[in-house]
C-alpha cells in the first residue's frame, strides 16, 4: 500500500529557513502524513539542528535510496 508524505527540498541553509517554516505550519495544521526533508548536501550543522527539532524525516541519500528506506517499515 503507497504512504503518502510531504517532501521538500532543502540545498542549503537558505532553503532550510523556509523548509522549518513549511513543516512547523504542516505540524500546527494537524498533518497526519509523514514530513520528509531531501538533504543532498550543503547544509550546515545549525540549520540541520533546526530541521531535526521540526520531527521531520531526514534523507541525505540520493532519491532512490531515500525512497527505499521511505518503503521500509
Amino acid at each position: 500500500m503507497p504512504r503518502d508524505a510531504y517532501v521538500t527540498l532543502v540545498t542549503d541553509d537558505a532553503f532550510a529557513v523556509g523548509a522549518v517554516t513549511l513543516l512547523r505550519s504542516l505540524e500546527h495544521a494537524g498533518a497526519a502524513r509523514d514530513r520528509v526533508v531531501l538533504l543532498p548536501g550543503g547544509v550546515g550543522r545549525e540549520a540541520l539542528a533546526r530541521l531535526r527539532r521540526t520531527g521531520a524525516r531526514g534523507c541525505a541519500r540520493t532519491l532512490r535510496r531515500c525512497w527505499r528506506a521511505m518503503q521500509s517499515p
